[in-house]
């Protein structure tokens, strides 16, 4: 009896979900999203090669957000999950020890 409720639902939201292309982004590596999808966070390449943390707002509301990173210099930042509305993000910052590539 669950297992066919389960498929059921199984069957009803993938009869419900879309694909919605993001464009093109340097390095983007996306990590999560929150749970109705609107947001994804992760990492990107900047114009310097550095590995930024962001968080996007797919919908088109926000653009692409710069989430920052420590003020050190060499630096890697990483966004790792969303809340439920994408409002607080987790993620790293850390000192990176070797060169970006040239």
């Amino acid at each position: 009896m669950f297992a066919g409720l389960a498929l059921s639902a199984l069957a009803s939201a993938a009869a419900n979900a879309s694909f919605t292309p993001l464009g093109v982004v340097d390095g983007l590596k996306v990590n999560g999203s929150s749970a109705d999808g609107s947001y994804i966070v992760g990492q990107y390449l900047d114009v310097n090669d550095d590995k930024i943390a962001m968080r996007w707002d797919i919908t088109g509301s926000d653009p692409l957000e710069d989430l920052g990173e420590l003020p050190t210099g060499k630096i890697e930042s990483n966004a790792h999950a969303a809340s439920a509305d994408g409002s607080v993000v987790v993620g790293e910052s850390k000192i990176r020890t070797t060169p970006p590539k040239t």
